[in-house]
C-alpha cells in the first residue's frame, strides 16, 4: 500500500504538471496567451480545435465526460460511506447506518447522498445555470471543504502518531508542512476575492463547518460515540483503554 500511494501520487503529480505545461504553451506564455487560458472554459477543447480538429475536439470532451461523471461517483461513494459511518454510531437515525443484504452497501446513506445531488443539481439548471458551471461550482465547494478535511487529518494525526509517541517527533514536521500548503492554497482561493458566484462558496463552506463544530459542541457525547466508533472500526484503542493499559 504504501508504494502503491507513492507511485499514484507521483505519476499524478508528473502527468498534471505535464498537462499544465502543455496547456500553458499551447495557448502561449505572453499576456494574450495568458487571457485566454484563464477565460477559456474548456482549454482542452480550445487547443484541439486549434491544432487538431474537431474530431479530437470530440474525443477529449468525451473523456471529460467520464471524467466528471467518475468524479461524481466517487464523491457519492465516498459521502455515502461516511454517512453511514455517522449513522451507524446514532447520527439523526441509525437507519443511515442500514446496508443492503445482497451487497452489504449502505442503501440507505446513498439513497440520501444522491437525492440531495439530483435535488441541487436540478434546481441550479432550472435557475438557468449551464452544466458546465454546475460541475465547477460543485467541485469548488467540495476542494474547499476537502482542503479544510486535509488540515484537520492532519491534525489528528500530529495528536494521534507524536502527542502519542508512535513516530518519531521530527517527523512532525511533514503534517506541518502539509498544513501550511493546505493554507496557503486555501488563502489564494478567497484572496483576491473571486468573482460572483464563488465568493460565495467559501462562505458557504464556512458557515457548513460551523454546523458540524456546533453538533460537536451541543452533543458531546455524540461526537465521542461517533469517533470512538471509527477508531474501533480501524482497530484502534480508544484513548481510556490506552490510559488504563499504561496505568496497569
Amino acid at each position: 500500500m504504501p508504494l502503491a500511494i507513492a507511485v499514484a501520487v507521483g505519476f499524478c503529480g508528473i502527468f498534471y504538471t505535464l498537462v499544465m505545461l502543455g496547456q500553458s504553451l499551447g495557448f502561449g506564455i505572453d499576456q494574450a496567451g495568458i487571457d485566454a487560458f484563464s477565460s477559456s472554459s474548456a482549454p482542452l477543447d480550445d487547443l484541439s480545435h486549434d491544432y487538431v480538429g474537431d474530431g479530437m475536439a470530440d474525443a477529449i470532451n468525451f473523456g471529460a465526460m467520464l471524467s466528471a461523471f467518475a468524479s461524481g461517483l466517487g464523491c457519492a461513494v465516498g459521502a455515502a460511506r461516511l454517512l453511514f459511518a455517522l449513522g451507524r454510531d446514532g447520527f439523526v437515525t441509525t437507519r443511515l447506518g442500514d446496508t443492503s443484504r445482497r451487497t452489504g452497501a449502505p442503501v440507505v446513506s446513498l439513497a440520501v447522498v444522491m437525492l440531495f445531488a439530483v435535488i441541487v443539481g436540478v434546481s441550479l439548471r432550472i435557475n438557468g445555470t449551464t452544466s458546465v458551471n454546475t460541475f465547477f461550482y460543485m467541485g469548488t465547494i467540495g476542494v474547499l471543504s476537502m482542503l479544510v478535511a486535509y488540515i484537520v487529518v492532519n491534525v489528528g494525526a500530529m495528536r494521534f502518531l507524536h502527542l502519542g509517541r508512535r513516530e518519531s517527533v521530527w517527523r512532525v514536521i511533514v503534517p506541518i508542512l502539509a498544513i501550511a500548503a493546505l493554507i496557503y492554497v486555501i488563502y489564494k482561493n478567497v484572496w483576491p476575492r473571486p468573482a460572483y458566484p464563488y465568493d460565495n462558496f467559501p462562505l458557504m463552506v464556512g458557515g457548513w463547518l460551523l454546523v458540524g463544530i456546533l453538533i460537536a459542541l451541543v452533543y458531546p457525547g455524540l461526537a465521542r460515540r461517533i469517533g470512538l466508533g471509527l477508531s474501533e472500526s480501524e482497530g484502534i484503542r480508544a484513548p481510556d483503554e490506552e490510559g488504563a493499559r499504561r496505568d496497569a
